[in-house]
């Protein structure tokens, strides 16, 4: 789904509290790409992170809407998959970031660790503010003895 390879640029962004921070290191290890950890001064949104994506040519990065939303614009070319969640994401946020690049809206409750659904976006989709319908008419329960 999000196409990792031994030659892929992961950003760890997600601070270790966050249980998104899990897939970044997985996302590296299982592909056999490089997990690059920005220095303190890019850890917040701002051209710092937008230097730091340029200068290391990042492939693969999951951000949150709220960072998305406030980063400033600049050409990105080699970022080919961007993965959001931990909060609803805005149209708005699709429209300025799916183009060009694979965009993924991502959620779960902390209790599925990481993510209980993914969803490809592109620029004019409207992001689904409610999943819980979706999920329970499309769980299987089982019930071990």
């Amino acid at each position: 789904m999000f196409q990792p390879s031994r030659n892929s640029r992961i950003l760890q962004f997600s601070s270790l509290s966050f249980d998104a921070s899990v897939f970044e290191i997985a996302l590296a290890i299982a592909s056999g790409g490089t997990l690059y950890i920005p220095p303190k001064s890019a850890q917040l949104p701002g051209m710092a992170l937008v230097k730091f994506l340029q200068d290391h040519a990042i492939t693969h990065a999951l951000l949150t809407p709220s960072v998305l939303a406030v980063l400033p614009s600049a050409e990105l070319p080699d970022l080919q998959v961007l993965i959001t969640g931990g909060e609803a994401c805005s149209s708005q946020v699709v429209d300025r970031w799916a183009a060009n690049r694979h965009f993924f809206n991502a959620y779960g409750p902390t209790e599925t660790t990481i993510w209980a659904t993914v969803a490809r976006l592109h620029p004019g989709d409207r992001p689904s503010r409610s999943v819980a319908p979706f999920l329970i008419l499309r769980c299987i329960f089982w019930m071990l003895p």
